[in-house]
């Protein structure tokens, strides 16, 4: 999985670079202009030869691909010459209308050439795309009435210059000579992020054309330094290069992977306590390569005894085989009665199925789960429903609630706990009756009242059952089915 989530950090870098690639031939973006020009009679005198139109043709044609521009000029009242129209049309759209200007106007109503201009912009508006302002006069707010001057004044300085601030309309203004009213150039560039430049003749109109294209570039360049920088062809050599570069290394990993030795699984185990009473009862299922056994909670398996040491031992997975480690503990470990264990050196032995290890003197027999319910799969034995504590830790594999089985023993190999002896079986007693010491498994439910444990054991079928479901004969406990078959025996 590793070797997959490389490759597929490798295929995302490759796909970036190739998009990086095509991003350095990312051109300006279009913008939507509208152009609004004085057209009173002062104009003609400061014009006279009609200049104006010369640099309107070039600031069309200078306009980036995909851009469209509007004309509208402004005296007594507003006019629009040209809605906004692509600047592929640019003879259309400028030529034309152009000659219009005459420059026959009484009054100066700038308030009214920058309204009409905002609502084209806004009429005609494009998602994303740059909405530019050109305002020239050379004059002031003039209207025929000082008071209506005022009001307009103030309307342009506060209301409209907030509207083209909200639309995102940037306000370029041009004062032509001396007597332009240039601080509302200025007011409006301010409020909008625009620009705003001094004219005092017709010869620097180009000029000042020149500055706001210019300054144009400066803005679109420190928002979006890719969107004008030239397109600079990328050798098709080097994509090849690094394209095959990408793919060894995909391929590398690959094999890398592929032979690295995969981790073996742990096969699931269980220790059930059978002698000493440490406290631990029942069984404890583990599918993780190495458990502690010990006093202290921290442990896998805690045995809760003054006479077990804090970490006692160990049982680790290694190399296809269980080892069972003592850890210099105090009153050492065994293996099948046998102590291995010494408190000056770590000590360790093999370990195999249904071996007994004891830690101190509690108990505990060692069982490979999967092997032994093989066995009872094989032999036709039903796996008894047994509820199970998993063991406690990271678990690298899933551990399953399935009971450990106890296997029946055979007539004459009993189990028993070390300290108990053999007792001689009565010349009365059926044979079927030997007593069998039996493990009982933790917490199993009774076959017949399902809510019930099952606490005793019936000496004829082995079989588990609660309380009420057993009767005692001579010492000994029988379920119904086999009870009155042994009744006869017990008044014998």
């Amino acid at each position: 999985m590793a070797g997959i989530h490389w490759i597929r950090i490798l295929l995302v870098f490759l796909l970036m670079g190739l998009l990086t690639v095509k991003a350095h031939a990312v051109v300006a973006a279009p913008r939507d202009v509208a152009l609004v020009m004085d057209n009173s009679g002062s104009m003609r005198r400061n014009d006279p030869h009609h200049l104006m139109s010369d640099v309107v043709h070039k600031l069309a044609a200078g306009l980036p691909a995909g851009s469209r521009i509007a004309l509208i000029i402004f005296a007594d009242k507003a006019e629009l010459l040209a809605p906004l129209t692509g600047v592929e049309s640019s003879e259309d759209v400028v030529v034309a209308p152009l000659a219009k200007i005459d420059y026959s106007g009484q009054r100066t109503d700038i308030a009214a050439g920058f309204e009409r201009s905002l609502y084209e912009l806004r009429s005609g508006c494009r998602p994303g795309v740059q909405k530019i302002v050109i305002l020239l006069t050379d004059g002031i707010m003039d209207t025929g009435n000082a008071s209506r001057d005022a009001d307009r004044n103030r309307w342009v300085r506060e209301d409209l210059a907030r509207t083209a601030q909200a639309e995102h309309i940037r306000v370029f203004g041009i004062a032509f000579t001396e007597t332009a009213d240039f601080e509302l150039m200025q007011s409006l560039a301010q409020t909008t992020g625009g620009g705003y430049a001094r004219v005092l003749s017709a010869d620097g109109l180009a000029a000042a054309f020149d500055e706001i294209r210019d300054k144009l570039r400066e803005q679109d360049a420190a928002a979006a330094p890719a969107s004008v920088t030239p397109a600079r062809p990328f050798p098709v050599r080097w994509v090849a290069v690094a394209i095959g570069v990408a793919l060894l290394a995909v391929v590398w990993i690959a094999v890398r992977f592929a032979i690295l030795p995969k981790k073996p699984d742990v096969p699931r185990f269980a220790l059930v306590e059978i002698g000493g009473g440490g406290g631990a009862e029942g069984q404890h299922i583990y599918a993780q390569a190495v458990i502690r056994i010990g006093r202290s909670p921290e442990n896998d398996l805690v045995v809760s005894k003054d006479t077990v040491s804090v970490h006692h031992a160990e049982i680790r997975f290694n190399e296809g085989m269980f080892l069972v480690r003592d850890l210099k503990s105090a009153n050492g470990t065994a293996l099948n009665s046998r102590r291995f264990s010494s408190r000056e050196a770590f000590r360790e032995v093999p370990l195999k199925h249904t071996d007994r290890i004891r830690f101190d003197a509690y108990e505990y027999e060692f069982r490979l789960v999967d092997t032994e319910e093989a066995q009872m799969k094989a032999s036709g034995h039903a796996l008894p429903e047994t509820e199970v504590r998993p063991g406690s830790g990271d678990v690298d594999a899933p551990v399953s609630e399935v009971a450990v089985p106890v296997p029946k023993p055979k007539v004459g190999e009993e189990k028993r706990p070390p300290e108990e002896k053999q007792g001689p079986v009565p010349a009365a007693a059926d044979p079927r009756r030997m007593a069998e010491t039996w493990i009982k498994p933790a917490k199993c439910k009774c076959p017949n009242h399902k809510g019930i444990d099952a606490t005793e054991m019936c000496q004829a079928c082995k079989q588990l059952f609660c309380q009420y479901c057993v009767e005692e004969i001579a010492g000994e406990f029988f379920c119904q089915t086999h009870a009155p078959a042994f009744r006869g025996q017990s008044k014998v």
